[in-house]
Parts: C-alpha cells; structure tokens; sequence
C-alpha cells in the first residue's frame, strides 16, 4: 500500500487533471487491403486539422491537441536512431500538434513547441525529452543539434526544444528516450490517434459536445474510448492496485488470526494454572500480580514468535522488490506500520 501511495503520489512530469482523451482512429481499411477515405497521409492530416479547430471551439476547452500514440496505452510506436555507441536502438516517438504539451500540462525545459509553420516541406523538426538530450548531447546543448539515423539518405530532423520525461508505456517503469515530432510533418500510427483535451471543470461534462465537434467534420467516422486521463492513469496501475488490495486483505486475515490464535493460548494456559492461582492469592498476592504473572509468561513466546517473523520477513521481502516503486524493501515505516 505504501509502495502504490507513492506511486500515485510521485511526479510523473504532466497534469492529468482536467483532460478528457478519446479515440479518433483513420486508416484503417487501408490497413486491410481496401481503399479508405483517408488512406494517404495528406488526408489524415487535413482530416485532424479540421477536428482540431471544430473541437477547439467548444467552449470550457483550454487547449486541444492529437497525439497518435496516447501514453499508457498499452501501445508503443517508435523510430530506429543511431546510439552514441555507433548502435542503432529503437527510441518512442509520438506525433503530435502544437498544443499538445499545453494539454497534457508537460514542461518545456529549453527550445520550443511546435507552429503551424513545423509542416510538410518545412525543415524537419522534433523536440526530445531530457533523457534523451542526457543520452545523445551529454557535453552539448541538444538544440540546433541533428538526430543520428542509421540510414546515410534518411532526412536530417533538428532538435528544437527539449521537455520534461514522462511516462511511456508503464506509469511503474522509469522514463527512457522520447521524441516528438510535428504531425502537419511526419505522420504514422494514425488508427491509434486519440485527442487530448484540457477543460475549464470537469472533463466528462464536455464529452458528448467534443464527440459532436467531431461528427460535424465526418460523422462516419468512430469515435471511441472516451476517458479522463486520471482513468487512463487508473487503468496502467491496475497491477500495483490489485497486489495492495490483495496483500492489505491476507494482512487483515493473517492479523485477525493471530490475535484468535494468541487469546485463545493464553486463555487456555491461564485456565490451567487455576489452582496456582488459587494458592497464590490464599499467600496474600494480589489481582495485579497475577495477573503480571501470567503476562509475563505469555510474552515471553509471542516475543519469540515476533522475533522469528521479522528475520522471516527480512529474508523473504527481497521476493517482493519487483512489486514495489519507489521504496526498499527493508523500508522501516513499512515494517513499523506492521
């Protein structure tokens, strides 16, 4: 429990209050072989620049954007680089529109966001998150500076601005290398594109009205998976969530046991030292030093049973490291709350 509270607690680099996401897949019966209304990349764009603007006019949104791979979807699209070390390594990359930072509440560290002016025939661009600055530019500024590519006739994309790490696939897993880049420039993975919103209250309220704003551009065209990004978090975290809830109800049982089991002994032992009892209090001993009597010996095996549990518990909690965030598992709040 302690381990999930500082999951939920810990800053994971964007605001997801007040952001309402929903799915707005194209492309694909292109994808099955079949000629669709946007099966080129010049469709889809235009097609999302025109959701954009009719969703962007529903009033309480603060800032509209699309991304063609939501974090935390269970879903990863990527982009092949070249490492420092001469390597190629596959690195996460999103496309995105301009307001796309501002509706997910991300930092920009250094450089800019994306204009309208980042479009196709443009000099390529794309924004990187620190850790891949970190990785890439360790001595230098990454602005200004070329992404490796393995291919030698692959077009050279600059770094223009630099944002803050943020979760990818796994809200558990640390953050790794990420790029951005301007989907009116370089669009891919366009059936999983799915509009983030930033709303004045709540999210929710607006859903049906930005389903409608959406319609008005093509109504047949799906709209699916509508949730708050909190739900999405929600969602990701399902693993920690159901091991605290399990582990807090084995707790409670394996408590509640011990305490039947420790009254029942005592209970039992004390019963059987009624006589002893008798003739102590026949020689002038009062209740309260019978009954010291008989706490002391009942301590002294619950304080060897306690003892044991620890060294058990030390021993066995390296088996449970993979469950936790964020803290040891030595960690003595834990062992003391216990």
């Amino acid at each position: 429990t302690h381990s999930l509270v500082r999951l939920q607690q810990e800053d994971h680099g964007f605001n997801p209050d007040h952001v309402l996401t929903m799915r707005v897949p194209v492309g694909l019966l292109q994808q099955l072989g079949r000629p669709g209304k946007y099966d080129t990349k010049p469709r889809q764009m235009a097609y999302y620049r025109e959701v954009l603007e009719q969703v962007q006019r529903v009033p309480g949104i603060r800032a509209v954007a699309i991304v063609n791979n939501l974090p935390l979807s269970d879903v990863n699209t990527s982009t092949e680089l070249q490492g420092p070390d001469g390597r190629s390594m596959l690195i996460s990359t999103r496309t995105i529109s301009p307001l796309y930072f501002s509706a997910m509440g991300i930092p920009l560290i250094a450089g800019r966001i994306f204009s309208d002016a980042d479009q196709t025939g443009a000099p390529d661009v794309a924004i990187i998150n620190e850790y891949l600055a970190r990785q890439l530019y360790p001595n230098v500024s990454p602005l200004g500076q070329v992404i490796p590519s393995p291919e030698s006739n692959a077009p050279a994309v600059t770094v223009v601005g630099v944002v803050k790490d943020t979760p990818q696939r796994s809200y558990e897993r640390p953050a790794e290398g990420e790029i951005y880049r301007p989907i009116r420039q370089y669009i891919f993975g366009a059936f999983m594109s799915t509009i983030v919103a930033r709303t004045a209250g709540n999210p929710l309220s607006l859903a049906a009205a930005m389903q409608k704003a959406v319609w008005e551009v093509d109504p047949n065209q799906p709209v699916i998976k509508i949730e708050t990004m909190n739900d999405v978090i929600a969602d990701s975290i399902w693993r920690p969530r159901f091991s605290a809830w399990i582990f807090s109800i084995l707790a409670g049982l394996a408590v509640l046991l011990a305490s039947v089991g420790v009254y029942g002994v005592v209970s039992y032992t004390a019963s059987l030292r009624a006589y002893e009892v008798g003739i102590r209090m026949a020689l002038g001993a009062t209740p309260r030093n019978v009954v010291a009597v008989i706490m002391r010996d009942a301590m002294v095996p619950l304080a060897a049973g306690l003892a044991i549990s620890v060294v058990t518990a030390l021993l066995l909690s390296r088996l449970l490291e993979s469950l936790l965030y964020e803290i040891s598992s030595y960690d003595p709040v834990t062992y003391l709350a216990a």
